[in-house]
């Protein structure tokens, strides 16, 4: 098993490897790293802070799933389960994911299952992803695009949140009471690392069409949804690269954006480190 592991590891940092490797051959070196050697350190605080209250609020979110699942967690206990996963989602080898190994632990020190866990887990990430979803079209409408383009995804958008809507209100009733305030909360979530890539252009003192900004950020977030490579990286870069060339956006800018990005995401996820040796939650166990 640990062999497997480490295998589908390796093969995450060779996918990584090759994406950058493709993404550094299209751009050119000199204004890449010019960007980078001119960062102003405001700016970059500023986009870390937006990041860290992204994540602040997508760990409320999942309490207030998990809480409906009858799963009791101090809000402090949520924060440290929430970072240690982001943790192992960037940094550790192997086929557990952070989502995966927060229900394990959940599983081992309450009484419910896996199913009930699992669907609270499942349905943070469905809320975030319909919010993902949605700013990336909102978005959008303040770039050229045909208007007729728009009319259908807005269409198509709408269509598949009433499913969504059913669905949980059909199948999810323990859920249902609470899908306005962890939509909104799944709203702020996005918004709030959307700030974060507005103040990253800025920290490279480069002025972009923010919206096409936003759409090509919004697009690459969900690439880093398939488990390809490690923590996104590359996968991210890639969007970045070929949406810059047809958005207008120079792509030594874009990609710059990108990793300064996901080095401000690495940074904080490694604080996750510190919880893997402390103690996760009381000693209480719900009946």
């Amino acid at each position: 098993m640990m062999n497997k592991n480490w295998l589908k590891f390796t093969l995450k940092i060779i996918i990584s490897a090759i994406c950058l490797y493709y993404v550094f051959t299209k751009i050119d070196f000199i204004p890449f790293f010019n960007l980078l050697k001119t960062v102003r350190i405001f700016w970059l605080a500023l986009a870390t802070i937006f990041f860290i209250l992204s994540k602040i609020i997508g760990a409320f979110r999942l309490n207030i799933y998990l809480k409906n699942a009858e799963i009791n967690l101090t809000e402090k206990e949520n924060l440290k389960l929430y970072w240690l996963g982001m943790f192992y989602n960037l940094f550790l080898p192997g086929g557990i994911g952070g989502d995966a190994y927060k229900i394990i632990l959940l599983k081992k020190h309450f009484n419910k299952s896996y199913k009930t866990i699992s669907t609270a887990v499942l349905l943070d990430r469905i809320s975030g992803l319909v919010a993902l979803i949605g700013l990336a079209i909102i978005s959008a409408c303040f770039i050229p695009l045909s208007k007729w383009y728009l009319i259908l995804v807005i269409i198509s958008f709408f269509s598949g949140y009433t499913v969504y809507r059913f669905i949980l209100f059909r199948y999810f009733a323990t859920h249902r009471q609470n899908i306005l305030k962890t939509d909104l909360l799944g709203l702020m979530v996005q918004l709030s690392q959307g700030f974060s890539i507005i103040c990253i252009a800025f920290a490279l003192s480069t002025a972009q069409n923010f919206a096409v900004l936003l759409v090509i950020f919004y697009i690459s977030s969900l690439s880093t949804l398939l488990p390809l490579s490690v923590g996104g990286l590359g996968a991210r870069e890639i969007i970045f690269l070929f949406s810059a060339k047809y958005l207008g956006i120079p792509q030594e800018v874009s990609v710059s954006i990108s990793l300064v990005f996901y080095m401000i995401s690495a940074l904080v996820s490694l604080v996750g480190v510190y919880f893997v040796f402390g103690r996760m939650f009381s000693d209480k166990v719900d009946d």
